[in-house]
């Protein structure tokens, strides 16, 4: 399953700075496809930007109907 990270420091400013990470189990058995820097998904036709930085994929739900939206991006690192 999922679980929650979070990590605070202070810096030079005495302003607080925190990361947050999500860490969740994606079970999705859709078909997807490439159109320019975006993946498809071929069932629902939602639509992601990605990235590909060496072994990192990011990637950001940017699908039209916004009820639906995944937020923040995705981090994805390969093991």
């Amino acid at each position: 399953m999922g679980g929650l990270e979070v990590g605070c420091a202070e810096d030079a400013e005495a302003n607080c700075i925190c990361l947050l990470r999500v860490v969740n189990v994606i079970d999705d058995g859709d078909a997807y496809t490439l159109e320019g820097n975006q993946i498809v998904s071929t069932t629902s036709g939602k639509r992601w930007d990605y990235c590909i930085d060496g072994d990192d994929l990011r990637c950001r739900d940017v699908s039209s109907d916004t009820s639906t939206r995944e937020p923040g991006t995705l981090d994805l690192v390969r093991r």
